[in-house]
Formats: C-alpha cells, sequence, structure tokens
C-alpha cells in the first residue's frame, strides 16, 4: 500500500454541533464543475391546498421561497424541498447552492438575519450561507461519491424570519441563483470525533478514497490518523503539499486549510489535534 501523509492543524473555533463553518468571504462560489441555474431543478414539493403559500416560485432564472420547511409542516402540515440532478464521478464533492435575499429586505442590522440554514438529504450537516440583499452568497457540504452516476440533492429551506409589521418591514425569503457541484481536488480528510482505534471518517487522495483508518493519540494531546490507500502507484521520496481541506467532526464541524501534507514512500497519517 502507497502513503501519502497529512497534517491537520485545526486551529479554528468549532461551531454549533451538526452545522459548517459559513464562508469566510461573502462571495459566489465560482467555476464549480458543474453548475446549474436555480430553475434546473430536477423536482420540487408541491404547493400546498393554500395555494400561494408553501410554494417555490420561478423568478428568471432563479427559485424563491418565503416560506421555510418548519413553518409549512407546522402550519399547513406540508413539507417543502427543491432538488437538483448531477452526473458525478468517484471522489468527494463540494455539493451547495449559491443564493441570496430577496423581498422586503433585511435591514441594516446584520445581526437581524446573518445567515440562510439549509439542509440536505446527503450529510447530517446544516449548511450555512451569508444573508444579504445586495451579493450573492454560497454555502456547501462535502459529500463521498463511490461509483460514478446520477446523484439527487434535496434541499430544505430551515429558518424563515420576518417583521413585516416593522419599520422598516423585514423579511428573508431565500432565492437560489444555483446549485454547485465541484470536484475536490488534491486530497484530504473528513473524520468524526477522532480517538484511539477506528474513527468515523475516511481519507481522500485524487480520486482515490479509503475507510481503512486509525488513530493514535499522542502525550501533547494530537491525534494522528493513518489512512491506507489500495492502487497509489509506489514512490522513492516524500512529495510535500500545503493548503489542503481537512474537515474534522469533534461535536460540531470545522474545516481548514491550514495543513501541510506529503505524500511518502510507506503509511498515511493525518495529523489532528484533538
Amino acid at each position: 500500500m502507497a502513503s501519502v501523509l497529512f497534517g491537520c492543524d485545526s486551529q479554528p473555533t468549532t461551531p454549533a454541533k451538526g452545522t459548517l463553518p459559513a464562508p469566510p468571504l461573502f462571495a459566489l462560489y465560482r467555476n464549480a464543475e458543474m453548475t446549474l441555474q436555480g430553475n434546473e431543478y430536477s423536482a420540487i414539493s408541491p404547493p400546498d391546498i393554500a395555494g400561494e403559500e408553501c410554494q417555490w416560485m420561478v423568478d428568471g432564472d432563479a427559485m424563491v421561497t418565503a416560506w421555510s420547511r418548519p413553518d409549512c409542516e407546522a402550519v399547513h402540515g406540508v413539507t417543502m424541498w427543491i432538488e437538483y440532478t448531477a452526473w458525478l464521478t468517484p471522489g468527494v464533492w463540494r455539493i451547495g447552492l449559491n443564493a441570496i435575499n430577496t423581498g422586503a429586505g433585511l435591514g441594516d442590522d446584520p445581526t437581524w438575519y446573518p445567515e440562510f440554514h439549509v439542509a440536505s438529504n446527503l450529510t447530517p450537516e446544516v449548511i450555512r450561507i451569508p444573508a444579504s440583499d445586495t451579493e450573492i452568497n454560497y454555502g456547501y457540504t462535502q459529500y463521498r461519491v463511490s461509483s460514478e452516476g446520477y446523484y439527487t440533492v434535496r434541499y430544505w429551506w430551515l429558518n424563515d424570519k420576518s417583521d413585516l409589521g416593522g419599520e422598516p418591514p423585514l423579511d428573508a425569503n431565500i432565492k437560489i441563483v444555483s446549485a454547485f457541484f465541484d470536484k475536490t481536488q488534491g486530497g484530504g480528510a473528513i473524520v468524526s470525533n477522532p480517538g484511539e482505534g477506528k474513527p468515523d471518517g475516511f481519507c481522500y487522495y485524487g480520486e482515490y478514497t479509503t475507510d481503512q483508518v486509525t488513530v493514535v493519540r499522542s502525550p501533547s494531546g494530537n491525534a494522528t490518523l493513518s489512512c491506507q490507500f489500495d492502487g497509489l502507484d509506489p514512490i522513492l521520496k516524500t512529495v510535500k503539499a500545503k493548503g489542503w481541506l481537512c474537515t474534522i467532526n469533534q461535536g460540531g464541524t470545522s474545516e481548514t486549510h491550514h495543513s501541510q501534507w506529503g505524500r511518502s514512500p510507506s503509511g498515511t497519517s493525518c495529523q489532528v489535534p484533538v
């Protein structure tokens, strides 16, 4: 078995359990391997019996709704969702949305409604997208694809909020500008609750992924994640790189590019502080 050395330094603070950190910058996710316009969905939930409520509406190339899943379930007993489908090849993919607010607006207080929360059927994480009336922003989850084929992601918007009687009136309405599927390059690790023995996680290196993972703790409290890959060509000396992504789940989820990676002639490991 060939070896890849993963050194991940998880310095960022850990968000609440079950969430991914919001992107560091307000930005549109560009140059994804595959991008679908918002209205290029593969399926949407049917409108409820209330008519205009609890449904997705076409807005040019985008899709808009003023109702989130909890409200529709509580008030009308229906679940709102929207799906996008793409042909994916083996590897680790960033799958997410570019979105903006529409309607009455979010006002001048950035704390009133800082981000959209969106769930998907692919992973348990809640995708967090910075909310803005003027800028399109993104959020994504990472998903491991083991075999090529069509994959469908179903999204639910979770956190509607409004104060239409206020001055000025405020209203959060998510507008999906596009859905993207972007295959990660290089290598990385996704680890849940690293500890002695077999963690819940896997490593990837280019097209290769592996569940052959063990963890050994050091006296300093760090954990060395060892991943064994089948099928990598042997090499004579270590080749190093920096900046590959480590996703570490320890109650919450943190992502970091503060990593040192190297492919070596034997063994595969990733150092993860715990």
